[in-house]
């Protein structure tokens, strides 16, 4: 009797000691979750992860928009991760979802920096192209948009609508020629004038028309390219090197635009409709007539 007494005793505490064993694993565990650490969503895209919490010690990953971290805590502008490791707390937040839109570069020749100061030259990353797509954090703050990269580009240089690129460029620039790559079109805007026509761009691998700004250099009309009848010209406009702007209505016959540049474009020169050309030519008279190759 007593060894089967002693027996149920002993189960029954075994059971207990189990029992509370499990319920102090749930408790520190949830303990940890809300306590340990904070789960944050990281702002920009190739965010370092360090060693230490500066930018001169060893780089150990990166993250991107969206991914999400344990931190520890955070101290002098440095987030320690769970992990260990470090990451700069301006890249993080602790909202769930981090918005992200697509804007186009709406003039050529914008700055990227890594601050708001206008003025300071020392700050400047890099420089955008119109018609280049870069990713914003959010709506523009005290007329900047912050990158997901966390730099800055100026609130009037950046819009969601491709067609912003032709109205600003036209009110700058006045005698301008925009040719669009993705759109295979262009326009030739001469002050109060406006002249639309379809396009070939060079082959989209082989020989792709360069984008940028540019200024015709020189004219040409009725002659052979190359000095093949076959490819002759009636109006040419040069405007970087030996590409130009001209007609192909000969071998072309009549067709422009769509995907054609993909497989059968030209050898970098923009092929344009014989109406557009001609007034391309006609007018660009100016001292300085621009064109713009953008994506």
């Amino acid at each position: 009797m007593g060894d089967r007494t002693f027996k149920v005793i002993g189960w029954s505490a075994m059971v207990l000691f189990f029992a509370f064993l499990l319920f102090f694993v749930i408790l520190m565990g949830n303990a940890q979750a809300e306590d340990g650490y904070t789960v944050m969503t990281v702002t920009g895209d190739h965010v370092r992860e360090r060693e230490e919490p500066n930018t001169q010690c060893r780089v150990t990953g990166h993250y991107n928009i969206g991914d999400k971290v344990e931190v520890i805590a955070v101290q002098n502008g440095w987030a320690l991760l769970r992990n260990g490791y470090y990451v700069s707390a301006q890249y993080l937040t602790t909202d769930d979802v981090v918005a992200k839109t697509t804007m186009y570069v709406i003039a050529p020749g914008v700055r990227e920096r890594t601050s708001t100061e206008l003025l300071n030259t020392r700050n400047v990353v890099c420089e955008h192209q119109a018609g280049e797509t870069v990713q914003v954090t959010g709506p523009a703050t005290d007329g900047w948009y912050q990158l997901t990269n966390g730099n800055f580009i100026a609130e009037a240089f950046l819009s969601a609508n491709y067609d912003d690129i032709y109205t600003h460029c036209a009110a700058q620039y006045k005698d301008i020629v925009i040719v669009s790559i993705s759109r295979q079109n262009a326009v030739y805007y001469y002050y109060n004038l406006s002249f639309m026509g379809k396009v070939v761009t060079g082959h989209s691998t082989k020989s792709p028309t360069p984008t940028g700004l540019y200024v015709i250099h020189g004219k040409k009309a009725d002659f052979d390219m190359m000095d093949d009848p076959n490819h002759h010209v009636d109006f040419a406009a040069f405007f970087n090197g030996n590409i130009a702007l001209h007609d192909a209505d000969r071998w072309r016959h009549g067709e422009y635009g769509g995907d054609i540049y993909i497989r059968h474009g030209s050898n970098g020169c923009v092929n344009c409709e014989h109406a557009l050309m001609e007034a391309i030519y006609q007018y660009s008279r100016s001292k300085i007539t621009y064109v713009l190759v953008i994506p």
